[in-house]
């Protein structure tokens, strides 16, 4: 393949761009809001850095290294070093405590010095292990520190700029918040091709997000091309960045899914699913995100003791590694829900999609898009099955949420 030069990669990324419909300000939220949300996924926080009514586990990707160490106390490098490695194997609770510990201390350092680069790149690896927990509120305070600190440190076309812009971006993606991940992904990416050239393992990343955009927008064209150039560059680096290529399998498959190619989807999915197996093993989020996937092409073909199996493959790992009152695994309970309600189980259903509803009020607040899918699909649940007044009060709840969620956009 003939290397990717800056002004090369420019000129195609416009190509895509014009292409890509201008999206006007509206609801967060339509009536068609019961279709798929996507699942945190940690994809390799630490590297060079969901389709029917039910959820797909699509993989935006978040940095958690600015790069901009330099001669510092070698035992606070460690300890941070030492919390993203607690971090990546899912100790979140201690990760957290030594990020809020070096926190105090770089805080102190920039007070007296002005110096906030340590600070920064510590909020913006609490922040990514916000993000991959669900705790979105405190994944965006922090991370908009850190970028005001960078940016005041390196400017607003630096590549730790970009690391920032793209960390916040798949924040407001899980949050639902369409104009600001596009604007910022938009940004973090001609940063980045400006900064580090067209070829760079950081651009394909920054492609992958845009694509995840414009993939949940249904501009599948757009994300098409997106993906296949994130894949080209990021392929080369194969043996360095295995879960960024696992990651874009994924996001690949879950765009041929969209398309109705399923069994190209299956072949993506299954190609992730072994990339991610062979580096990393049985218990990674990847791989929950490939055997979910994978579960929806078997219930779509009606296979479904192979659907449920794969399901439950998934449920197990993402409860073994974020525990059980995570997002991913709200959603996963759902997936199982719809597919019990398919299978003719209407009691082990209603199970499922209970567990889902008190996780998302428990874990992260009733005010989320995934809350308002789970009472969405409830409520088509119970009036398949009859139970109108019921189905009427959760239509009745979810309204209410997304009223909530565009009065906390607005505000």
């Amino acid at each position: 393949m003939d290397s990717w030069t800056t002004e090369k990669a420019q000129s195609r990324l416009k190509m895509v761009a014009r292409k890509a419909p201008r999206h006007e300000k509206r609801a967060l939220l339509d009536d068609g809001s019961s279709g798929p949300l996507s699942a945190v996924n940690t994809v390799d926080p630490m590297s060079s850095v969901g389709e029917s009514e039910t959820s797909s586990a699509s993989c935006g990707s978040v940095n958690g290294n600015l790069a901009i160490d330099d001669q510092r106390d070698e035992y606070l490098l460690l300890q941070n070093r030492y919390a993203d490695f607690l971090r990546e194997t899912g100790c979140f609770g201690e990760a957290e405590t030594r990020y809020q510990k070096l926190a105090a201390v770089f805080s102190r350092e920039n007070e007296a010095n002005g110096d906030g680069r340590a600070l920064a790149t510590v909020l913006n690896n609490l922040s990514v292990l916000y993000t991959i927990t669900g705790r979105y509120a405190e994944a965006l305070y922090e991370q908009q520190r850190s970028l005001k600190l960078i940016e005041r440190a390196f400017g607003s076309s630096h590549p730790a700029t970009a690391t920032c812009l793209n960390n916040l971006a798949e924040i407001y993606r899980k949050q639902g918040r369409t104009l600001e991940t596009e604007l910022l992904c938009q940004q973090s990416l001609r940063i980045r091709l400006e900064t580090m050239g067209g070829d760079h393992p950081e651009v394909a990343i920054s492609l992958n997000n845009l694509a995840e955009y414009y993939r949940e927008q249904n501009c599948l064209e757009e994300a098409d091309a997106l993906y296949q150039w994130a894949l080209e560059i990021i392929s080369r680096y194969q043996g360095h960045a295995p879960l960024d290529v696992a990651m874009i399998l994924n996001n690949i498959g879950l765009l041929q899914t969209a398309q109705g190619d399923y069994a190209a989807a299956e072949e993506s999915h299954s190609r992730a699913l072994a990339v991610v197996r062979l580096h990393h093993g049985d218990c990674h989020s990847a791989v929950s995100a490939a055997l979910n996937n994978m579960a929806l092409m078997s219930q779509t073909r009606g296979e479904y003791a192979k659907a449920r199996s794969l399901f439950e493959q998934a449920l197990d790992i993402e409860m073994r590694l974020m525990g059980a009152d995570h997002p991913n695994v709200a959603l996963f309970h759902g997936n199982l829900a719809a597919l019990f309600d398919e299978m003719g189980e209407p009691d082990v259903a209603e199970s499922h999609f209970e567990i889902g509803l008190k996780i998302m009020g428990r874990d992260i607040g009733p005010a989320s898009p995934i809350t308002v899918t789970l009472l969405e699909r409830m409520a088509d649940f119970f009036e398949r099955n009859q139970f109108l007044g019921k189905a009427r009060r959760l239509r009745s709840r979810a309204t209410r949420v997304k009223a909530q969620i565009e009065r906390s956009l607005l505000g």
